[in-house]
């Protein structure tokens, strides 16, 4: 079913990601067409409710879990190039790139995307799904799919992708096109509309980020310290960041994002409080109040320094990233000592809000992202220079992130009052 491919070279694979990624093919880059919409979330919804393809429950495959990729460096090296197309009809049409590089647009001008074959011709890494594998079917145009990310078994076709049937949900989803980038899905997370449950899901994205790489030159922070209380009330302009709307589902629960589900009085034993802090042009943001809480109450603080501020007193559930109060203070709620977690799962859990080298929410303009431990007697702070999405806090109370944007500002040197769980609000 499929022809023979050379291999690819670490370096080569480097330039063919770049060319890719730059629409320097000559390839016309076009967004995946979103199909006709029943109803949306709401006319500004991220992701609109995409209408049925209602193509019959393919029969279940009966395949062995293929095994899992195999191991590859930071370029790539395991892909291979292939000297021919594919002779598997679901290919028809791919371009080859350079360097192992293919890019498929179908007859119906729906877009498959970017993808290179490993040494197994079976196994292909989609640069926005990950690693598949993929087993032929009895229809010539279409293909099983076993999607590392989830391990579960999807059914696709030329006429059917950007929809698959997922026999583990048993269902169709649609695969979410990325209409942040033209010729790319969502990724880290990738979102799908599962019509079993009439609601958008993420799955994991199948392959580690890479780890930071801090910059060589620590940065020092300002000598006068901001104590940052309960309802901090000198926590900069307001009104400026999106407020939160939580996402619930149709019984009126917040749905699971990132593989986090808010629970009521979530805490696993192993609490610790973070700061974020976001300033645009030299200037502190103020922060919604009550991210990641579903459903909060909010009320002015009756005692401490933030006297009369508001704060969140109760709420029916908590995902283990939220916060209380516009302070900047966050609460981490691991299930253990070794769980971690990312910058970009709190602006999910925000609402779905950008978080990238040009974005932050609604904010626009050079991201750079910091980071120091306020405990430390003489703190410095060494600058992340991964994809914000990915970096993660650190794992202990006092770890102080500040995401800057626009020109660069001396640094605020943040430390979480000692007495903050003791006040009452």
């Amino acid at each position: 079913m499929f022809a023979f491919r050379l291999p690819l070279t670490a370096s080569a694979f480097v330039i063919a990601v770049l060319a890719a990624g730059c629409g320097g093919s000559g390839v016309s880059h076009q967004t995946s067409p979103v199909p006709p919409t029943g109803s949306t979330v709401s006319s500004t919804a991220k992701f609109p409710i995409p209408q049925s393809k209602a193509f019959a429950v393919p029969r279940a495959p009966s395949f062995a879990v293929p095994a899992a990729p195999p191991p590859r460096d930071a370029a790539g090296s395991t892909r291979s190039t292939q000297s021919t197309p594919s002779t598997n009809p679901f290919f028809n049409g791919e371009q080859p790139l350079s360097n192992g590089v293919y890019y498929l647009q179908f007859a119906n001008s729906n877009i498959f995307g970017y993808y290179a074959f490993l040494s197994d011709p079976h196994y292909i890494y989609h640069f926005d799904a990950g690693y598949e594998y993929v087993f032929d079917s009895t229809d010539p145009n279409a293909v099983y799919l076993y999607d590392f990310a989830s391990g579960h078994f999807w059914y696709t076709g030329a006429n059917q992708w950007p929809y698959v049937y997922d026999f583990t949900l048993k269902a169709e989803l649609y695969y979410y096109p990325d209409t942040n980038n033209a010729g790319h899905y969502t990724t880290n997370p990738r979102y799908f509309y599962n019509f079993g449950t009439s609601q958008v899901i993420t799955m994991p994205a199948s392959s580690p980020s890479p780890s930071p790489t801090p910059s060589p030159t620590p940065i020092p922070i300002a000598a006068t310290t901001t104590t940052l209380s309960r309802a901090y009330p000198n926590a900069g302009t307001p009104n400026v960041l999106p407020t939160f709307k939580p996402q619930l589902d149709q019984y009126g629960y917040g749905i699971t994002i990132d593989g986090y589900t808010p629970a009521p009085n979530i805490s696993y034993g192993f609490h610790r409080n973070v700061v974020v802090a976001i300033i645009k042009d030299g200037t502190l943001l103020q922060l919604p109040v009550g991210v990641g809480l579903v459903n909060p109450t909010v009320t002015p603080c009756a005692a401490g320094p933030g006297m009369n501020n508001p704060y969140v007193t109760a709420n029916d559930e908590a995902y283990q990233i939220h916060e209380h109060d516009w302070g900047g203070v966050w609460h981490l709620e691991p299930h253990s000592t070794t769980e971690t977690f990312k910058l970009g799962s709190l602006f999910d859990i925000w609402g779905n809000q950008p978080i990238d080298r040009t974005h932050v929410a609604n904010q626009t303009g050079n991201v750079r992202i910091f980071s120091y431990d306020s405990n430390a007697a003489n703190p410095v702070a060494t600058e992340y220079m991964g994809n914000p999405y990915d970096f993660v806090f650190g794992s202990f109370n006092g770890d102080v992130t500040i995401i800057e944007i626009g020109t660069f500002a001396p640094l605020p040197h943040f430390v979480i009052d000692p007495n903050y769980e003791t006040f009452s609000c």
